[in-house]
This record gives C-alpha cells, sequence and structure tokens, in this order.
C-alpha cells in the first residue's frame, strides 16, 4: 500500500485541495471523488489527522498515478481558464573570468550560466512572450502523465510540458527528456510546496505565474542564441583582453620614457617594484640587480652598474655594497677601491640588494 497521501480531490467537475473541505464537511460529507479512478472519497481533515487528506471509501487505486494525474489537471485547468501560456526567458550570466585573461570559447562556455532566472548584470538570450493556446492535451503512459502538450493558436505549433514532482511524491521520476522532439519546458515542483496546506485558487495563482524553477530541455532556437552569444563574448573579451594589453604596454613604455629622463640625484620604482639608479659613471638608469654599489641618503641616489665597476674607478663617495637577492648575504660582482670603502672614509657600509652572479 502506497505511504502517499493524496490532497487532490474533484467535486462537481471541478479539482479541488484537501484545504478547501471545511471541518463540517469531513468524511463522506465532502462529496469529493477520485480525479484518476472516480471512486467515491472521503476527506480526512478533521483536526486530529497530523496530514489531511483524501481516502478511497472503497478499493484505492495507484495513488502515485492519481496525485500526478490531478496535478496535470491543475495545470490544463490553469491553461485552459486563461488561454495563453507563458514560457520563462532566459538569461545569461557570466562572471568570474578576470578581465586580463585571455579567454577561449570554451573558457567563456564554463563560465557562463545560462538560466530561467534573472540575475544581477545577467543578460536576456531569450525574451518570451505569452501566445494563445488552441488544444490542451495530457499525454499519458501506461496511465501516468507523460507530459502536457500544448497547441499555439498561430502556425499550430505545439510545446510539451513536462511536470517534475519532488522524489517525496515520486521516487521514480526520471529526469525529464524531450518529448518527441518537440520544444519541451520542464516545470519542477520544489519539495517545499505544501499541497496539503494550499487551496486551490493559490495553486491556480502560481501556475498562472509559473512560479516554479523551470528548465528549456529542448528548444532548438535557444540553443543557437546561445552559440551565437557565445561567440559575441568571446569576441568582446578578446578586445578587450587586447586593449588591456596595449594599455600594459604603453605604461611600460612611458616609464622607461620618465626613467631614462630621470635625474640622476632622484630613484624611481618600476612595475616589478625594483628600485632604478643612475650610474654615475656611463649615466645610463638601470634597476637594483644590474647594480653593484650604489649610494643611498636623503638628497643623492648614485650608484655603478655591474658593467662600469668592471673597470679602474676613483673617487671618494661613500658607496655601500649590494648583498645578493638569494638571501645568502654574498657581494655582487665588483671589488671596492682604496679610496672609495667606506672603511677609508669612515663609515659603516650599508646593505641593499642585488645579484650576486655575473
Amino acid at each position: 500500500m502506497s505511504s502517499l497521501k493524496n490532497p487532490f480531490g474533484e467535486k462537481n467537475g471541478k479539482l479541488i485541495l484537501i484545504s478547501d473541505i471545511s471541518p463540517k464537511e469531513n468524511g463522506k460529507k465532502c462529496g469529493c471523488i477520485c480525479p484518476l479512478c472516480k471512486g467515491d472519497f472521503q476527506a480526512k481533515n478533521n483536526g486530529t489527522i497530523r496530514q489531511p487528506h483524501f481516502a478511497h471509501l472503497g478499493k484505492p487505486c495507484n495513488e502515485t498515478i492519481a496525485f500526478m494525474t490531478a496535478l496535470y489537471k491543475f495545470f490544463e485547468q490553469s491553461i485552459e481558464l486563461s488561454g495563453t501560456f507563458c514560457p520563462p526567458s532566459v538569461y545569461a550570466n557570466f562572471s568570474g573570468l578576470a578581465a586580463d585573461q585571455r579567454a577561449w570559447l570554451s573558457t567563456i562556455r564554463a563560465y557562463t550560466n545560462f538560466s530561467t532566472v534573472q540575475l544581477d548584470k545577467a543578460e536576456i538570450i531569450l525574451e518570451s512572450h505569452p501566445f494563445e493556446v488552441e488544444g490542451c492535451e495530457i499525454v499519458c503512459k501506461k496511465e501516468l502523465p507523460e507530459a502536457l502538450l500544448l497547441t499555439a493558436k498561430e502556425k499550430q505549433r505545439k510545446l510539451a510540458v513536462i511536470v517534475v514532482p519532488p522524489a517525496t511524491i515520486c521516487k521514480e521520476q526520471q529526469a525529464p527528456r524531450p518529448y518527441n522532439q518537440l520544444p519541451t519546458l520542464a516545470i519542477y515542483i520544489d519539495k517545499n510546496v505544501n499541497f496539503y496546506e494550499l487551496h486551490s485558487e493559490q495553486l491556480m495563482k502560481k501556475i498562472e505565474k509559473l512560479d516554479f524553477r523551470t528548465e528549456w530541455i529542448k528548444n532548438n532556437k535557444l540553443e543557437r542564441l546561445k552559440d551565437e552569444w557565445l561567440e559575441r563574448k568571446l569576441q568582446e573579451r578578446q578586445l578587450e583582453y587586447e586593449k588591456i594589453k596595449e594599455r600594459q604596454k604603453d605604461v611600460q613604455k612611458k616609464l622607461n620614457e620618465k626613467i631614462e629622463s630621470v635625474d640622476q640625484r632622484r630613484n624611481v620604482v618600476g612595475l616589478t617594484e625594483e628600485r632604478w639608479h643612475t650610474c654615475v659613471r656611463c649615466h645610463k638608469c638601470k634597476p637594483e640587480s644590474e647594480l653593484v654599489y650604489y649610494q643611498h641618503d636623503r638628497e643623492d641616489d648614485e650608484a655603478i652598474c655591474r658593467e662600469c665597476s668592471q673597470g679602474p674607478w676613483s673617487g671618494n663617495i661613500p658607496w655601500r655594497r649590494a648583498t645578493c637577492r638569494c638571501a645568502s648575504g654574498a657581494p655582487t660582482n665588483g671589488s671596492w677601491s682604496s679610496s672609495a670603502s667606506p672603511t677609508a672614509a669612515g663609515i659603516s657600509p650599508r646593505r641593499s640588494t642585488a645579484n650576486c652572479g655575473p
């Protein structure tokens, strides 16, 4: 015997829910029948039942099939009353890919989420409009409803709607598949929808507004629009990427020009956060990694590059010797001149960082 309790009933040719029955109409007084087998129902809604529901007076039919039949009939009844149906629009939400990261079609697709839910900054892909419904038919397979087949008044186009119940209702429910290669829309009923507390009018409003999670299982037009959107997004990202790279090159070029023209008594910091100094011999501005000695105080920032340190040098400037970036403390290439050494000048040498190798 099925543990599913049926909240649906039929009264005077109209579908109702158990919440529509008052306690005074409890039991056989409800005057309801089963939507599937048309057998007489009794309402169990006297306040002492933990989960109010309808029950057969005689031999029960398949409660799962009866539940799904009534649910599909509610959708059919709602669409027939309104005379129209509005499929959901589809949106593309692209996020997570850094602007300076080169994009490929596969990465664009991986960072894009297509959904019928409109998120912030999402772009619309398929804008749907309500269409007039000329025909509405529930298609069953072995008595279990398989799809709701809608026929549009214009051009007689067909749309299949599959209602997917939560696992608590139908544990053997399979993933929805396209129905007869027609455009197919799946409507997922959330497990939080309590059919035992809803009134029929409330359920009709939810169906009319399509207040459920939806997903296009098959839509050839939508697939084409998705591909076109992905191609456009790829072109946009590639153009943006090239602009960023050009900007970076332009910034580096301007920085290099600034470094070349900087006064030798000043120092600058490059993009790699490495200090640049002007060699007092060749008057070229070079990074610390290419220097052997340099002096630094509040006013002066003079240096000797590796190339100039190989030849004779004289002067009486209190240089400090650079140590290697490898953290070994080894001195860089080059040697102190006797007249320029910090010891001769009576100043303790201060260390900076450079490279110890030639």
